[in-house]
This record gives structure tokens, C-alpha cells and sequence, in this order.
């Protein structure tokens, strides 16, 4: 993906790429989740670890996220939040669920540059203003490369995955709403 940010589309599945943590932030929780022993293999996505968020962090990350996001979502309601780390394979493809029956966005902030491999795929049924797409019969797919801070929010009925990742990758999973 060439765009540094990217807007809300205005299609049937709204998403917002850009720069969201900063610098500092994503180095922190990256150093004190990547250093963390990888506990049980969760679910049946793929090869993942999911840890909850240190309560250390809560403050600091809300603050960045309403700073950064507040001209996008008025109205932005923080849910559930925790970290996922994957060392190998791939995420198969699954639309996300609302934990509290409230969010119906999802946010991926990466904590982690990603030499190769890893890139979210997005699946939409129409093609999305100033990006690449790769037309796949009657849906569209694009992909997001994984960069540090930087997040992408998306609808939590898209259809979306990651492709096979051969280094670490951490990220940091956020259910909003703009909706209070």
C-alpha cells in the first residue's frame, strides 16, 4: 500500500488506515508482550497467542486512540482490547464478533514491523476509492502490510485474514463503537 493514511471510505464496508500509537507506545507494549513466555494455542484461526492488556497500559493506549481518532468517530466507545502475537502461519479467513453486543468495529494496531509476509487481506464487493485491489470474481481483496503504529479499523462483519507470516508479529486488537 503506497497511502501513508487513508480515509473513511463511504462504501458498504467503512475502514480508516493510518498512523494511531506512537512511536514510544508501540516500542513499550512491543518489548513487554514479545518478552512474555507464549502461553496456550488459541482457537481455530491459526498459529496465535493472545494476552490480555497489563492494566499499565489501558490509560495510555485510550488516550492515544481518542487523540487520534476523535476527528474520525465523535462519538468513539472503547470495548475490549488485548494483544496478539504470531511467530509463523497464517490467520484463515473469518469476520470478527462483538464481545459486548455493542462495538461493530474492529481495530489492528501493529506493534511490530513485518520483514515478510503477514499482510490482512480485506474482502469487499466493491472497490474502494485510491487503493490497489486485486479483482477475485465478484469481491475485491486488498491487503494492508503490516507497519508499526499504524492500524487499520474496519467493520466487524468484513471478511478478512492475514497471510503466512515468517517473523514476529504483534498486534494489538480493539472492539469501538461510535455510537455514545
Amino acid at each position: 500500500m503506497e497511502n501513508e493514511e487513508l480515509a473513511i471510505s463511504k462504501q458498504s464496508n467503512p475502514f480508516l488506515y493510518k498512523s494511531i500509537l506512537s512511536n514510544e507506545l508501540s516500542t513499550l507494549l512491543y518489548n513487554y508482550y514479545d518478552n512474555l513466555p507464549l502461553k496456550e494455542f488459541l482457537g481455530n484461526l491459526g498459529p496465535r497467542y493472545q494476552f490480555p492488556i497489563e492494566e499499565q497500559f489501558m490509560n495510555d493506549i485510550k488516550k492515544e486512540l481518542y487523540i487520534t481518532l476523535i476527528n474520525y468517530f465523535p462519538n468513539l466507545y472503547i470495548g475490549d482490547m488485548r494483544i496478539y502475537k504470531q511467530q509463523f502461519g497464517s490467520i484463515d479467513k473469518h469476520k470478527d464478533m462483538s464481545k459486548d453486543g455493542i462495538c461493530d468495529m474492529t481495530c489492528l494496531i501493529y506493534l511490530s514491523e513485518v520483514n515478510e509476509g503477514g499482510e490482512l487481506v480485506l474482502r469487499t464487493e466493491r472497490p474502494i476509492e485510491d487503493l490497489s485491489y486485486m479483482p477475485n470474481k465478484k469481491f475485491y481483496h486488498f491487503k494492508i502490510m503490516p507497519k508499526k503504529g499504524y492500524g487499520i479499523i474496519f467493520q466487524k462483519n468484513t471478511i478478512h485474514w492475514a497471510d503466512e507470516v515468517f517473523s514476529n508479529k504483534i498486534i494489538l486488537l480493539i472492539d469501538l463503537a461510535n455510537k455514545y
